[in-house]
């Protein structure tokens, strides 16, 4: 009797430490969700043929429409309301060229300054893109000269910081994984949140280097 509630009480103490080692993944997952949506410029990731895999809340209030109905959504029916890419489309010129480019497109009576990185694979292929988006409109031509030189050092100040959490999360979940974890729900939510997170790291960083 006394050995089964030894047993019993090792059991509950590791379900806690692993419950506790979960939520500390999840809480950094929000934070960089938080960040993510903390950013003032609007930001989409994009897959290799332009639909939206994310948006922050920046392009939610771009377009007056919840981030949940963008999702799966091509860009230039989201940012242009068209069926079609418009002409000069950053996205379609970054896909051809495989590096950064950039445009002054109209919306309504805004005006918005364009950033469309590429997403390059190991095999040199496209494999997604993010969409930057900064409204202009009330700036003179001089403004947004600087504007465009500043928009790109807070790109990179953007891909830093959202790096810093994903390296955060990805040590979270290994070190999660490394424990004697037999829940197989849990050890398969970690391992996602790994894959996923190394993902992301690895694809900010190749555009880090560009």
């Amino acid at each position: 009797m006394a050995h089964r509630k030894i047993s019993i009480k090792k059991h509950s103490g590791r379900r806690k430490c692993h419950t506790g080692i979960e939520n500390m993944v999840l809480k950094a997952a929000r934070e960089w969700e938080r960040a993510f949506d903390a950013i003032k410029s609007g930001v989409l990731i994009l897959d290799k043929s332009g639909k939206i895999l994310k948006c922050n809340k920046a392009v939610s209030d771009i377009t007056g429409k919840p981030v949940n109905s963008l999702l799966g959504r091509p860009c230039h029916n989201v940012i242009h309301g068209t069926l079609k890419r418009v002409e000069n489309c950053p996205f379609s010129k970054a896909k051809r060229s495989l590096s950064q480019r950039s445009s002054i497109i109209p919306r309504g009576n805004r005006r918005f300054l364009i950033t469309v990185d590429p997403i390059v694979s190991k095999g040199g292929e496209l494999a997604g893109a993010v969409h930057m988006m900064n409204d202009i409109s009330s700036h003179s031509e001089l403004q947004k000269k600087q504007d465009t030189a500043d928009f790109y050092r807070s790109s990179e100040d953007i891909i830093r910081e959202t790096m810093d959490r994903l390296l955060i999360v990805c040590g979270c979940a290994e070190l999660s994984l490394m424990g004697d974890i037999k829940d197989s729900r849990v050890r398969k939510n970690l391992a996602t949140i790994l894959k996923e997170s190394q993902n992301a790291k690895d694809l900010l960083g190749r555009i880090q280097k560009k």
